[in-house]
């Protein structure tokens, strides 16, 4: 979602730092960007609609808005994912009153009370955007209006006092120096610059080349700074970490024209990775035998990474398992005892819905579990226990290898839990141990192929605008996060249901401008799927088939067939999700979308 960042210190290049910094954070998603700087004791301001390189263009050609008389050098800048306020150069950040500049990530929910309260005060204040962000800055500038000895820190607190909604704020005086941050459920954390300076941003990739320790700030912590030190106002110290940059800088290489493609690749090693480092999954396995149910919580692909696991816990371990969209979950009354364990799914680990569901439960006395992939992100500091599901850094806003990789934990989590409660042999606990630990071998011999078979499919059928993904079991999760990478990276109409439902509705949309994407592997629903394809057929739908080699009567009466190597039943969806992954990213590419930052997306949600 919204990046941050902020530079205080000795480092002339303040635009340099802000825009490469920016340039980090283009992964979250965003529609616009600016910056506000003092470099040389002149001051630039430059807000643009559209990429950071635009901004890039523009501060090439700004105008010096100021001369002051402050020798450091400091500045902000963002990236904007629009909430309030169409994208626009005007709804961009920083927003501005006065000499006083602000960014914000986050929702303020009764920025029209604040609005109109303000206005009463001060009927002259022009207000020139449609954010709620603007009337922050505003805000802060009425308090130190209103009491001229009254600190920029006192402003800041006094008005995030009156605040209701999440924040991650940097408010900056261009004329002073002063620079203060602050959040409440959004992520902030503090660089120490390698030139003695202070670098804060949204998330530690942000920082690097700039700094090697950083801290993780909390919620509630107000933070003045200064070129060589900060001072946390509200809250206390934290702990100086160090920044490790390896699994946080990325690159195509020249191998791969997109991240999308380049992370579907790297499905095999981040399978391979999380295997061999199941000890934390032996860890955490003590907490969660005596669970009586299991809740998986998580949003988008995560959410239907908890539906896959659903079917593999309660089938190898025989829990009781509800997977619940976070984003629901906290305005349930559901009821939870001490016998539950909650497994939330996070990606980016700063979630907000996801990491609101952890507060209910903590609140309510169960255990919270989080397998996230960002080590100290705040769903990994909030939950009780913590695996990491070590994808790497995924660049890409439509996720492929963090579904892999979470997959892969809850898999190994299934196979250890149904040993160890004796509802699978060692045998066969060993058997499908094995087999998942050879996996990364066969993705490695295949991939190349499923992909020049979808991409043929894509440009078979790329001009049809409804796709309906069906799936039997636990494909019908596939399914389901098949269709949301089509429309994710397509923009095409994709719905997905259990192919049974069909018959319940859906099966009204087909005819012959429809195609149905039919997972149908030979497993134990086989002949089910066979029956789904033949009512599909009958009304005049195309049919693409997902199956396996032995998928002898599929292969013959589908349209287009993709085979996917035999696995043992538990591990198929490994295999069927590759090329719903593949067929998303080549129609995106032959209807000339944004593969890797597709409109109207971000990779981190911190917004409710």
């Amino acid at each position: 979602m919204c990046g941050i960042v902020g530079y205080i210190g000795a480092n002339g290049a303040v635009k340099e730092v802000l825009l490469n910094g920016l340039s980090k954070l283009e992964y979250r998603g965003y529609d616009s960007a600016g910056l506000v700087c003092v470099e040389n004791n002149r001051v630039f301001y430059e807000r643009s609609l559209g990429r950071v390189s635009n901004l890039e263009s523009a501060v090439v050609k700004s105008k010096v808005l100021k001369l002051i008389d402050n020798k450091a050098s400091f500045g902000i800048a963002h990236t904007r994912w629009a909430t309030h306020g169409k994208p626009s150069k005007e709804n961009a950040h920083p927003h501005k009153a006065g000499d006083i500049y602000l960014v914000h990530n986050g929702i303020v929910e009764n920025y029209k009370e604040l609005k109109e309260a303000l206005l009463t005060v001060d009927g002259s204040i022009e207000f020139t955007s449609q954010t709620d962000s603007e009337v922050l800055v505003h805000l802060i500038s009425s308090k130190l209006d209103s009491n001229p000895r009254r600190s920029m820190v006192e402003a800041v607190q006094s008005s995030l006092n009156l605040v209701k909604g999440t924040y991650a704020i940097v408010v900056l005086n261009i004329v002073s120096g002063e620079m203060v941050c602050a959040c409440n459920g959004s992520p902030l954390v503090l660089g120490i610059a390698d030139d003695e300076g202070l670098l804060v941003a949204s998330d530690t990739v942000a920082l690097i080349g700039y700094a090697k320790h950083y801290l993780r700030l909390a919620d509630g912590d107000v933070v003045s700074l200064s070129p060589k030190e900060y001072v946390f106002v509200s809250g206390t110290d934290k702990e100086v970490l160090e920044l490790e940059e390896s699994g946080q800088t990325s690159s195509l290489g020249g191998v791969f024209g997109h991240y999308m493609l380049k992370e579907i690749y790297e499905q095999g090693e981040v399978v391979d990775r999380v295997v061999n480092n199941k000890g934390q999954i032996y860890d955490i396995l003590p907490k969660i035998l005596k669970a009586k149910r299991l809740i998986i919580v998580g949003c988008g692909t995560s959410y239907n990474v908890g539906l896959v696991a659903e079917y593999l816990i309660e089938r190898l371990s025989q829990i009781s398992v509800e997977v619940e969209v976070a984003s629901e979950f906290r305005y349930r009354d559901m009821p939870m005892s001490e016998g539950d364990v909650a497994i939330v799914l996070s990606q980016s680990g700063e979630t907000v819905d996801t990491l609101e569901a952890v507060k209910l439960c903590k609140e309510r006395g169960v255990l919270t579990v989080g397998i996230v992939n960002v080590e100290g992100s705040a769903i990994a500091n909030a939950c009780d226990a913590v695996i990491y599901n070590k994808a790497g850094r995924e660049v890409s806003v439509a996720s492929t290898k963090a579904f892999t990789s979470q997959l892969a934990v809850l898999s190994m989590l299934a196979i250890m839990l149904g040993e160890c409660r004796s509802s699978l042999t060692t045998i066969e606990a060993t058997n499908l141990m094995s087999e998942l630990s050879n996996l990364p071998a066969v993705l490695s011999q295949e991939l190349d192929r499923m992909s020049k078979q979808m991409e043929d499919l894509a440009k078979k059928y790329g001009s049809i605008e409804n796709i309906i993904c069906l799936g039997r079991g636990v494909q019908s999760a596939i399914a389901l996060e098949g269709a949301l990478k089509i429309k994710e990276v397509s923009y095409i109409n994709a719905q997905a249901y259990p192919s049974g439902e069909i018959k319940h509705g859906p099966l009204a949309l087909v005819d012959p401008n429809t195609l149905c994407i039919i997972l149908a592997p030979k497993d134990e629903l086989y002949t089910k799927s066979l029956s789904v394809i033949e009512e599909v057929k009958a009304r005049g739908g195309i049919v693409i088939a997902i199956t396996t080699p032995n998928g002898k009567e599929v292969i013959q009466s589908s349209d287009g067939v993709v085979i996917v190597p035999s696995v043992m039943d538990e591990l198929l969806p490994f295999m069927t999700i590759l090329p719903m992954q593949f067929f998303a990213y080549h129609l995106a590419l032959l209807r000339g979308c944004d593969v890797d930052k597709p409109r109207n997306l971000a990779k981190s949600v911190t917004v409710e």
